[in-house]
């Protein structure tokens, strides 16, 4: 398995097995930064297996039907993209089949550790969503958190990008968006760049940071950033924190008021700043957000929800 890692220029979002757990160890040796999903084909071909026992309750030919209503059910958590919507199906089938006793405790068995496809790790990534303005700016403050150039300073400012990595003890992921705080993109662009976001730090961010300039930050600016940030959640101001990149030749009020929002967490990167700085200020949200990420299920909902209010104003007049 260490002859592959040279292979591969950025490490691989994921490994897809089939619950060999030798092949799952040497892969979350080597690939610490990618997570290793089980091939659903071999989940359903398990499930299948297992209702066709007497154990299940449900083995006889006058079970046909609940057997493949579950699964349809099966089916329907294989398309789930995120593990919000997977939960939301999950919680569905339990309460739909929870006269079949035996098949609920095989579900709730297997649930977290192979319906979910994902072999959990030994310990967490913190998940980051790095927000700014600037390609240049975010792949800098990207690639110093990773202490290696993962992030191209030329890339397309239009496209979200996730790389992990790992910093001290710590696995990382870092979601980098360099467009997203600039105030000229529109709210469809928004949508779907929050959505792309959401969905590559699945299930969620443990923290968010935005990338803030003294000289370039108006009252506009600031409209903007709390646009964006409430496109994610309603509690999105729990998890966000502001790094600066510059050394402030006068204090910009626009960006204390931000910082204030944010529980006045407040990163100045300077030349003799340390990652392992940076860390600590990530570890200090998790530890007041009780290790618990940002539930986004607003993310799909707030611009309806806007559209609606505008419309609502429109016709006031």
């Amino acid at each position: 398995m260490q002859k592959l890692r040279p292979v591969f220029p950025k490490p691989p979002r994921c490994f897809m097995v089939d619950k060999d757990m030798s092949e799952i160890n040497a892969l979350n040796a080597v690939f610490p930064e990618s997570d290793v999903l089980l091939c659903w084909y071999h989940v359903l071909q398990a499930v299948v297996r297992w209702l066709m026992k007497s154990d299940s309750g449900v083995c006889g030919p006058h079970s046909s039907n609940t057997r493949r209503e579950i699964l349809d059910y099966f089916k329907k958590m294989k398309a789930c993209a995120m593990k919000t919507d997977f939960d939301r199906v999950a919680k569905e089938f339990l309460k739909d089949f929870s006269h079949c006793q035996e098949v609920c405790k095989y579900f709730q068995r297997q649930q977290g550790k192979t319906l979910t496809s994902r072999i959990s790790k030994p310990r967490y990534a913190v998940r980051i969503v790095l927000l700014g303005k600037s390609v240049s700016e975010n792949s800098g403050v990207g690639n110093f958190i990773l202490g290696r150039a993962a992030f191209d300073s030329e890339a397309p400012p239009d496209v979200a990008e996730r790389v992990g990595g790992r910093l001290k003890n710590r696995h990382v992921i870092i979601i980098n968006s360099p467009q997203l705080l600039q105030t000229n993109i529109s709210d469809h662009q928004i949508t779907q760049t929050v959505r792309e976001c959401v969905n590559l730090s699945d299930p969620g961010p443990h923290v968010i940071v935005l990338l803030l300039r003294h000289d370039q930050c108006s009252t506009e600016d600031q409209k903007h950033v709390e646009k964006v940030l409430l496109s994610f959640s309603e509690r999105v101001f729990q998890h966000t924190m502001v790094i600066s990149t510059q050394k402030p030749t006068e204090t910009n009020d626009i960006i204390q008021k931000i910082i204030q929002k944010c529980a006045n967490r407040h990163f100045s990167l300077q030349r003799s700043s340390s990652p392992d700085d940076l860390l600590q200020a990530f570890e200090d949200i998790m530890q007041m957000n009780d290790g618990r990420h940002l539930v986004c299920t607003e993310a799909s909902l707030y611009f309806t929800k806007e559209q609606q209010a505008t419309g609502k104003r429109e016709c006031d007049f």
